[in-house]
């Protein structure tokens, strides 16, 4: 996608964000770190729920990610959002960049609902950075889900036990420190160290 195609895109997003009282020229000076702008969060929101483009949505997400729109009802959009989004090739990367927002915003009532995305096969590696989600959702059964989907997505399930610290993960751990893929092995080590285990 041009420039020139993308900022058209923009556009009626950017006009809204300056009715709100939010003047920027572009999406992505959303991101810079002088910038606070939580009257912009309402817009974002509306729009990140009714954009048909991936790549619109992820830059919403992104800007969404920023300290001033952290708030249950961002973490709600962003869930929202994924799981109303398609599962066409297009919005994988769209979605994966609002699960990996998402894994520094979910709030333990959207558990459940997280835990059935992971779970569902037809979001692909869109669902990795869901990993991470779960455990901040404080999933009470977040072991034996990311336990389900370890073989799946091993470094980012493997990622959410180092972050999860339960002791039972030990064993999945040492599993997964002699694969044969590098990544996965490092990934298997880390938790087995936030364990105090030797590999």
């Amino acid at each position: 996608m041009n420039n020139k195609h993308k900022e058209d895109l923009e556009a009626p997003i950017v006009a809204d964000l300056r009715q709100a009282g939010v003047c920027v020229e572009h999406l992505h000076q959303l991101q810079r770190k002088d910038m606070h702008a939580p009257a912009a969060v309402p817009v974002l929101i509306r729009w990140l729920q009714i954009t048909p483009h991936g790549n619109i949505a992820a830059e919403i997400a992104t800007a969404l990610a920023m300290p001033w729109a952290k708030s249950e009802a961002t973490a709600e959009a962003l869930l929202e959002r994924f799981e109303s989004a398609p599962t066409s090739h297009d919005w994988m990367v769209a979605k994966w960049t609002i699960a990996d927002v998402l894994s520094d915003r979910a709030i333990p009532s959207q558990a459940k609902r997280i835990e059935a995305l992971v779970l569902d096969p037809r979001h692909g590696r869109s669902r990795e950075m869901l990993c991470l989600a779960l455990v901040r959702s404080r999933h009470p059964d977040a072991l034996k889900v990311l336990s389900s989907v370890v073989e799946e997505l091993p470094i980012h399930a493997l990622m959410a036990m180092r972050r999860l610290r339960n002791p039972e993960a030990v064993s999945i751990a040492h599993r997964f420190a002699t694969d044969k893929r590098p990544a996965v092995r490092q990934a298997a080590k880390r938790v087995l160290k936030s364990l105090g285990e030797s590999p």
